[in-house]
């Protein structure tokens, strides 16, 4: 079992964006990148969640006709040390919020373990053996009416990739 982790940030606030910075993995699956999740502007007076997805996509090569590369993304919890409420930081105010594996927004990201799911995928091998991408995709939400002050709220998340 190989694994390569990224570490990535994700703020909140105003002007608020979630992203992670690319790594490079080992043998055959070669590049984890992601796309960013914007969750906005943040108004602790709006009673309507903020809703934004992103996605980790992991490049593989495999090796052949039956080689494609079989694996798991899972999410760490942050700085909360919890998946129950993820938190963004600034100075000692903390904004809630959450990854989730579907658009439903029911299932938290994380990594298998206290009621969470991790995300397979597939990628590399095809007809030829030659590489390909799997997109894994990342739904985020920011619970609404949070009394926080304006600011930019960070926290740092590790992505696994487990093939």
């Amino acid at each position: 079992m190989k694994h390569r982790s990224a570490r990535g940030r994700w703020a909140a606030g105003l002007g608020a964006a979630l992203a992670l910075t690319s790594a490079s993995a080992m043998a055959d699956c070669t590049t984890v990148t992601s796309q960013s999740i914007a969750f906005g502007t943040y108004s602790a007076l709006s009673g309507t969640p903020i809703d934004s997805t992103g996605s980790v996509r992991i490049t593989c090569t495999g090796s052949g006709l039956l080689g494609a590369d079989n694996g798991v993304v899972s999410i760490s919890a942050g700085s909360s040390t919890s998946f129950t409420n993820r938190t963004l930081v600034n100075g000692g105010q903390r904004l809630f919020y959450n990854l989730y594996t579907d658009a439903a927004r029911s299932r938290v990201f994380g990594d298998g373990t206290g009621n969470t799911g991790t995300v397979g995928f597939t990628a590399g091998g095809g007809l030829l053996g030659g590489p390909s991408t799997a997109t894994v995709p990342v739904y985020g939400r920011m619970p609404a009416r949070q009394d926080v002050a304006p600011g930019q709220y960070i926290d740092t998340l590790i992505v696994t990739v487990t093939y």
